[in-house]
């Protein structure tokens, strides 16, 4: 596996910016797609093809985790980091059932998605 492809799912911008930052520092991790809501988010993987989808908890017309529910029963080959609003056992415990590989919380963003992204990257990495 060469270039990790990314496709984002949240309507922050902040998300994003943090993502561009990695690929700076990360040749190669490249953002593929950004979607503002779930539907958009599972019609983009169908044409992106990414090897990690991020989800925001909360979005627009199909929440995040219904998303990542979706993504993971019917390609669970693709890596599903998910982006919580706040650290609540209940949202934790659905996420780890449905298959979602880790998860940070919007507070903490800035710190901690960077690593989990390259936490998922060699993971990926050494399952291919």
């Amino acid at each position: 596996m060469n270039t990790i492809r990314i496709l984002l799912a949240d309507q922050y911008k902040v998300s994003k910016e943090i993502l561009n930052g990695i690929q700076l520092t990360t040749p190669q991790i490249e953002l593929v797609a950004n979607a503002v809501d779930g539907h958009e988010a599972l019609r983009l993987v169908q044409l992106k093809r990414p090897d990690i989808v991020i989800f925001a908890e909360k979005l627009e017309q199909l929440d995040g985790i219904t998303a990542a529910e979706h993504l993971c029963l019917l390609q669970p080959d693709i890596g599903v980091l998910m982006i919580i609003e706040n650290e609540n056992e209940t949202v934790q415990a659905r996420i780890r059932k449905i298959g979602v590989q880790g998860w940070v919380s919007r507070r903490d963003l800035r710190t901690e998605l960077p690593a989990a992204v390259h936490k998922l990257v060699s993971l990926l990495r050494h399952s291919a």
